[in-house]
């Protein structure tokens, strides 16, 4: 016997009808056409299995709509699953990062309170209400418009920097919007899923030219938190199957050009200058390179657990040198306040990032695992280059600390990359279309 499976109007009268006492049931309206879409296809295949057995499908039907159960109890049960949920823990954690910023600087007298107020105050209700706009906003935009919105990045980025150039600013804005990129990027990588291999290519073509761009650039720590994240974004995309099943040819694709691309311009870049060995080896510039990582390295060698560290001949001009300013306030608050205060922060940061991690894994979108990892990839690798910079191992000038040290841009930036981590939490349980089912109660 031939089962046809196309819905009569009768059929889909129904079967609405019931989708429509359900969700009458749910509060949360985004949740409903993942509710509805996974109760359908309940519905049929077992009004199909009926119909297999010799039943009319009519009568198939009415019997798979009264094994589902009664549908206002199955609307309830999923009104207990399916709710929006607000972490407030990662808001709270943000929140102390944000004013255990403002406290140090008032601390160490690095500025004055009058500039905190009207310059950190303002940028601290600007971000706020950047991230509430980003929360509600919800991430799924990406889906479509984040290959407009990475492009658009990127024209920004090019212009902003050749502007900037050409009138020597003091202030450079490139970098922060390079910070929103990889999470644009997240849904570029989205949206080429349905390309398979050839997706696959497009997108390493992009990772490969972040490489090349990173050897070549005024502002080389944005680039590398750029390539890192994307590169940690791609390779999860891959590892979820978002570009068909050949994940090990897909994990290929991406690490070999990478590492063979990043060994040819490392001993490239060693033979002409040798940075990367002035970096590891600051003693052996100690007049040029290696200068700034020596002097940090004498400051927090003199550095006590609590309290003021040892006396230091320079220290009486270091609070009013350009070098001791937001790029490298970590390692002044070591030598002031001691290395309990750099333990305490770590810990506040490392705690915010730990529950971050901790609620992605709950994310069931696959669109929301990527922009999730994209957000985090971008917080640490700030976090990562900053710690190393103001420790005395790197050499090339860094980001601000996110949240803490942070200028007025920098804090907007950040809780705005916040914001939309927040919005995958509230929803993010969530399946995209088309990706499998959500669990009947």
């Amino acid at each position: 016997m031939r089962i046809h499976k196309l819905p009569t109007p009768y059929r889909t009268c129904k079967i609405n009808a019931y989708l429509s006492t359900v969700c009458g049931q749910v509060r949360w309206k985004k949740a409903h056409d993942a509710i509805g879409r996974e109760l359908s296809d309940h519905i049929e295949d077992q009004a199909m299995a009926f119909s297999i057995d010799g039943m009319d499908y009519d009568a198939s039907l009415e019997r798979a709509l009264r094994d589902m159960g009664d549908p206002v109890t199955v609307g309830t049960q999923f009104n207990r699953v399916y709710r929006p949920k607000p972490t407030l823990s990662v808001v709270l954690l943000t929140l102390s990062l944000v004013v255990a910023g403002f406290l140090f600087q008032l601390l160490m007298g690095i500025d004055e309170t009058r500039s905190l107020v009207s310059r950190g105050v303002p940028a601290l209700m600007a971000g706020l209400a950047i991230m509430t706009v980003f929360y509600y906003l919800d991430y799924t935009f990406l889906a479509k418009g984040g290959a407009l919105f990475f492009c658009a990045l990127i024209v920004g980025a090019v212009l902003l920097s050749a502007h900037e150039a050409r009138s020597n600013a003091a202030d450079t804005y490139t970098p922060y919007v390079l910070l929103l990129m990889p999470t644009a990027f997240s849904g570029l990588v989205y949206w080429l899923r349905k390309y398979e291999l050839w997706g696959i290519l497009a997108v390493e073509a992009l990772v490969l030219g972040m490489i090349l761009l990173a050897f070549h650039t005024p502002i080389p720590s944005g680039i590398m938190i750029v390539f890192a994240a994307c590169l940690a974004v791609f390779t999860v995309a891959v590892a979820l199957g978002l570009f068909g099943n050949r994940r090990v040819l897909g994990q290929l694709v991406i690490w070999l050009p990478v590492a063979v691309t990043l060994l040819l311009l490392f001993l490239s870049t060693a033979r002409r200058s040798a940075p990367l060995w002035r970096m590891l080896d600051p003693a052996g510039d100690p007049l040029g390179a290696g200068w700034l990582a020596l002097r940090i390295r004498m400051f927090l060698e003199n550095s006590r657990f609590v309290g003021m560290g040892e006396a230091i001949p320079v220290m009486a001009q270091a609070a009013g040198q350009p070098s001791f300013g937001t790029n490298l306030l970590l390692t002044y608050l070591i030598y002031q306040q001691g290395w309990a205060a750099f333990i305490g922060l770590l810990a506040l940061m490392l705690a915010l990032l730990g529950r971050m991690i901790l609620l992605s894994r709950r994310v069931k979108s696959a669109l929301g695992r990527l922009v999730a990892v994209a957000v985090m990839a971008t917080l640490s690798m700030q976090t990562l280059l900053y710690l190393l910079n103001n420790l005395g191992v790197a050499t090339f000038p860094a980001l601000p600390l996110p949240f803490v040290f942070s200028g007025d841009v920098s804090l907007m930036v950040n809780l705005a990359l916040m914001g939309i981590m927040l919005s995958v939490f509230k929803s993010g349980q969530l399946p995209d279309r088309g990706q499998g089912r959500v669990h009947v109660v």
